[in-house]
């Protein structure tokens, strides 16, 4: 049995059975408009933009709010979302899911040095949604199938220079196939309701921070 990967035009039509140009656009654009919003809560708290230890989460800032606008545009765009622990139950992710397809979000990194997401348990589990895509013995495997998985690739600091589509074979060792998605204009709107809406509230929160004060709760 030989593994294979697809060509650029199977990748494309494996992707496109289950997402329309509009889904990926959607997607190009939360990614986009995550990192907009995460550069202007550097550009307002000097903790972070100002100090060179701040640099060290803001990886995870861009994971958080990228999964968040995910999350929020998958109830306005005919997505289904779920979030779900690891194994070791001590980190969550998020899962999104249209037409048979389930995707996961990664960060590559600053320099997109990363181009395959970390192996893991539940990513694997979820790879085997692509049981059909990997070790045949004949030119003809079906790419048009009912299930699958992949995931969203992005990397990049104040701005993503890449957001890629990966199709994983199931034992997450190789990509099949890979996408490249046009980097979209962000959401300009969708960056301030990051800053605002509750229950993150991070304008205030931020405001704490440069202050040196902490709002009381109120019981």
């Amino acid at each position: 049995m030989q593994q294979i990967e697809f060509s650029k035009t199977e990748t494309q039509q494996f992707i496109h059975r289950f997402l329309s140009k509009d889904d990926l656009r959607g997607i190009s654009q939360n990614i986009t408009t995550a990192y907009s919003a995460v550069d202007e809560i550097y550009k307002s708290t000097p903790a972070l933009g100002a100090f060179q230890v701040g640099a060290d989460i803001r990886p995870h800032l861009l994971r958080i709010v990228a999964e968040h606008l995910l999350q929020q545009s998958a109830d306005r765009s005919g997505f289904t979302h779920e979030v779900r622990k690891n194994v070791a139950k001590n980190c969550n992710h998020l899962r999104i899911y249209k037409n048979g397809l389930a995707l996961t979000s990664h960060y590559m990194g600053a320099n997109c040095e990363r181009r395959e997401a970390r192996k893991a348990l539940h990513k694997r589990n979820l790879s085997e949604r692509n049981f059909d895509l990997f070790e045949f013995e004949d030119n003809e495997t079906d790419i048009f199938l009912n299930i699958g998985y992949a995931q969203i690739m992005h990397g990049g600091v104040i701005s993503p220079t890449n957001i890629i589509i990966n199709i994983p074979s199931r034992d997450q060792r190789n990509t099949l196939g890979s996408m490249s998605l046009m980097v979209v204009n962000e959401n300009k709107t969708l960056v301030e309701e990051i800053l605002d809406e509750p229950p993150y509230k991070l304008k205030e929160a931020l405001n704490e921070i440069k202050n040196g004060t902490k709002t009381k709760e109120t019981s």
